[in-house]
């Protein structure tokens, strides 16, 4: 596979600023910027890919977070609880 030196890839002006800008804002080469941004891409791609969704706690709503940390299994698995003791 190509490592991606002389390939052409076309970059929409728009785009190149917003890469650049980010590069600038976390004082890191654009390249790195771009590498890291397609590798969560593909991460993410896979992930939904295989029906399962990731995602960012801190990105809940309190109502969201409240409703995962206090929801509980349907009861009518109860019985498996006996399985943890």
């Amino acid at each position: 596979m190509d490592s991606g030196r002389g390939t052409d890839l076309a970059i929409p002006p728009g785009l190149a600023a917003q890469i650049q800008a980010a590069a600038e804002e976390e004082h890191r080469p654009a390249l790195d910027v771009l590498r890291d941004a397609m590798a969560s891409y593909l991460r993410q791609s896979r992930l939904q890919r295989d029906g399962r969704v990731a995602f960012r706690t801190e990105d809940l709503s309190a109502a969201e977070l409240a409703a995962i940390t206090d929801g509980g299994m349907d009861p009518r698995h109860n019985h498996l609880n006996a399985e943890l003791e």
